[in-house]
Formats: C-alpha cells, sequence, structure tokens
C-alpha cells in the first residue's frame, strides 16, 4: 500500500503531472522502459491497493500480470472454420439427436432441416459437428474484416464485370452500325427522289418546247432549294438521333 503523502508533495506531483500534460515535462517511464501517456485517468494508471506492488505502469491492466499469458494469432494466421464435421455412424446411437443423429446436440436444438421420418427410425444419420475454440487473436486480427476471405472468390466478380463490359460495348457498335444503315438508306432515298423529279421535269419540258423557259428555270430552282432544304433537316435528325 502507497504511503501517504503531505500537502506539499502531493502538490508538487500534481504540478508535475499538468506539466507533461503540457508535454513541458518529460513522460514517466514504467519498468519495462514504456512511456506512460499523462492523459490516462488515474482510477486506470494507478493499481489498486490490493494487486499493488508499488511500481509506476499499466501492467496490472494486462492478463500477464495475472499469469494469465494466452498465445494471440496474428493478422496473418491462416483462417479456419469453427465448425468441422466429425465421422459419420452407420446408425443412430443412443443419446443421439432424434432429427439428424448427431451426438453434438438434442432434437430441440438441431439445425437441420426436419425430417418427416428421424434418424431414430431411418439410421441415416449426419456427421458430428467438431467445435475447435481459435486462440485469443490480437488487436488487429479481432478487427480484421476479411479475415476468412477467400480472394480466389474475388476472379468470379471480376469475369463477371468483363462480361458485363463486353456485352455493352457489343451492343453499342450494333447501334452504331444499325444508325449508319439508316443514314446511308436515307441518303439512298434523297438521290432517287431527285432523279425522279428531274426525270419527270425532263419530260414535262420535252412535251412542252413552248412553254416559259423562266417559269421552268424558277420552279427548278425552287425545288433543289425544297431539297436542299430537306437533306440538311433530314441530316439534323440523324444528328439528334445519334447523340441521343
Amino acid at each position: 500500500m502507497a504511503a501517504r503523502r503531505s500537502r506539499e508533495d502531493f502538490k508538487k506531483a500534481k504540478e508535475l503531472e499538468e506539466l507533461r500534460k503540457l508535454a513541458v515535462a518529460p513522460p514517466e517511464i514504467d519498468e519495462e522502459g514504456n512511456m506512460i501517456n499523462p492523459h490516462i485517468p488515474q482510477y486506470m494508471s494507478v493499481a489498486p491497493w490490493y494487486i499493488s506492488d508499488g511500481k509506476v505502469g499499466l501492467k496490472h491492466q494486462r492478463q500477464s500480470h495475472f499469469g494469465v499469458d494466452k498465445e494471440k494469432s496474428s493478422i496473418r494466421t491462416k483462417f479456419e472454420p469453427k465448425f468441422k464435421r466429425g465421422k459419420k455412424a452407420s446408425k443412430w446411437r443412443k443419446g443421439a439427436c432424434e432429427n439428424c443423429g448427431a451426438m453434438t446436440h438434442k432434437k430441440k436444438d438441431c439445425v437441420e432441416r426436419p425430417r418427416r421420418r428421424g434418424a431414430r427410425f431411418t439410421n441415416k444419420c449426419v456427421a458430428d459437428e467438431v467445435v475447435k475454440h481459435h486462440e485469443t487473436g490480437s488487436f488487429d486480427a479481432k478487427r480484421d474484416r476479411w479475415k476468412g476471405y477467400d480472394t480466389s472468390k474475388y476472379k468470379d466478380i471480376i469475369n463477371f464485370h468483363q462480361k458485363v463490359e463486353l456485352a455493352r460495348r457489343k451492343k453499342k457498335a450494333k447501334e452504331l452500325d444499325e444508325q449508319m444503315r439508316r443514314k446511308a438508306a436515307k441518303k439512298k432515298d434523297r438521290l432517287l427522289r431527285r432523279q425522279k423529279k428531274r426525270a419527270q421535269k425532263k419530260a414535262k419540258r420535252e412535251a412542252n418546247p413552248d412553254a416559259d423557259s423562266d417559269s421552268d428555270s424558277d420552279s427548278d430552282s425552287d425545288s433543289d432549294s425544297d431539297d436542299e432544304e430537306g437533306e440538311s433537316g433530314d441530316e439534323l435528325k440523324d444528328d439528334e438521333e445519334g447523340e441521343s
């Protein structure tokens, strides 16, 4: 048990504690050479009177102080499942589960599918569960989110996204081909309409040679301008479809 301190000693200790919190004085060192954080509260840093050995440190907070020194698994320790299946029985045994035939639990605790006729009557038993107790993990091992994850499974995710990307590219290429085909067909139709109009006008001129040539030229220019406007309108529609 710690000796009783005087008022002056208590005041000096309090001042030293404030200086350590302000990083003016060097931090306290325990017997193992580790620095003690001055911001740790007193109820954690000071050992209780019934286990206090008079030394400064946080050793009383560790299990090794009480003789409990367990081997901890690190974050790189290979994960093994907690439950494993043992040997499979050939027939139902007394004291086993009446539903599945395992010796490790009773019928009311069974998580197997409820059978119409249990293993007690059919002698079709499942293997017993062998429980493996894991070693206590370290700080990082207990908080590892990916512990036990099989990295080979990620290849399936990569293959899935590659197939989706390939299908998307094929669909885009097909849409572009269809768009180019429509543009070519529209252009061909415009050329055929223009040739047909010119042929009709030529036939009309040959049939009426005495008609006013000025009116014919005006009508030709109007029809050409109409054709050009129609072509520009079709091109604008095709561009809008391509952008969409």
